[in-house]
Parts: C-alpha cells; structure tokens; sequence
C-alpha cells in the first residue's frame, strides 16, 4: 500500500490516459506491453501481458523481431510462458512504469521501447510510451534467489522505489525457470 500511494505521488502531470496498477487488476483489466530493444549489435522484441484479477497472472511472447545480417525480420510469435506474480512482483511492475515515467538520461548507444496500452474488457482506456535509455531492463540481476540491482538509484529518484522495480526481463527468466522444472 506504501508503494501504491508513493507511485500516485510520482505521476508526471501530463499523464492523460487512464492507468491501472498491477497491484489492483480486476477481472476484466489487463495491461499490455510492446517492447522492443535495439543496441549496437541486438535486436529483439517482446509481448507481456498482465491479466487481472490480483494475483495478476503475467504471459511472456516472443513477437518474432530479430536481426538477421543487419536487418531486423519477423519470425511468428511463440508464448515463452505464464506465472502468477508475487505482490512483490506487482509492485516492483508499477514501480518500472514510475521509472519509465520519468524519461531518465542514460546511454545513447542502445535503447529500449515500451508501448504499454491498459484495457477493460476489450476497450482500451489507456495508453503510454517510453523510450529507456538507461538500461533498466539490463539493470538488475539474481543472487541467490533475490533480485538485486547492479547500481544506485538516480539521484532525482526514490532508492526505495527503484529498490523495488522488477523489470519484465526478470519475470521472463523466471518464467523460463519454471518451465524447465
């Protein structure tokens, strides 16, 4: 719940879209994320998608993006898998999108999109997008069971907060993880 009110206090002012928390999906709600990563030599792409109610239920896809001799081609989407989040997890989802919100500087060598479109039912009610070039999704790793990031929260931005992120890329191998069990 501290989290929750701490990401209202966050918002940028101009978010017009209505938004929902991972935290808080009901039955009809989902998010759907688009993100795409590009770096010198790198390119892929990805669908997730949380589906509510709490405990929100989190789908990996493929979307078939790659770099095949320089030239980025679409191979057919594959599920890589689903888990059910953790309160933990969904929290640390909003805390990315407060993250993301912030439009931090960061690398121009490589950057990372996200389009993240919110539903009810099947009416979109929202809709936003964000360029990272700071590498968050690259920022974090597992030791021992327990996500740790690789360096210090930005100085304008909360280290409690950005303690808590759980960037997609994690949920992913935790889903590779389960599905190798």
């Amino acid at each position: 719940m501290k989290f929750f009110l701490l990401i209202l206090l966050l918002l940028p002012l101009g978010v017009r879209a209505e938004i929902l928390s991972t935290e808080r999906l009901a039955t009809n709600e989902k998010i759907v994320v688009e993100f795409t990563s590009a770096g010198d030599h790198d390119f892929f792409g990805r669908f997730y998608v949380i589906r509510g109610p709490a405990p929100a239920t989190f789908f990996a896809i493929d979307s078939g993006l790659a770099l095949n001799n320089g030239h980025v081609e679409r191979r057919s989407t594959e599920e890589i898998g689903n888990k059910t989040l953790t309160s933990e997890e969904a929290t640390g989802i909003d805390c990315l999108l407060v993250y993301l919100r912030r439009n931090l500087p960061g690398n121009p060598t490589f950057n990372d999109r996200f389009k993240v479109e919110y539903f009810r039912g099947e009416q979109k009610i929202g809709e936003e997008s964000f360029v990272d070039r700071t590498g968050i999704e690259r920022g974090f790793y597992l030791e021992e069971g327990k996500l740790k990031p690789k360096k210090e929260a930005p100085a304008d931005f909360p280290p409690n907060v950005y303690r808590a992120i759980v960037p997609f890329s994690i949920l992913e191998e935790r889903v590779k993880y389960a599905s190798r069990r």
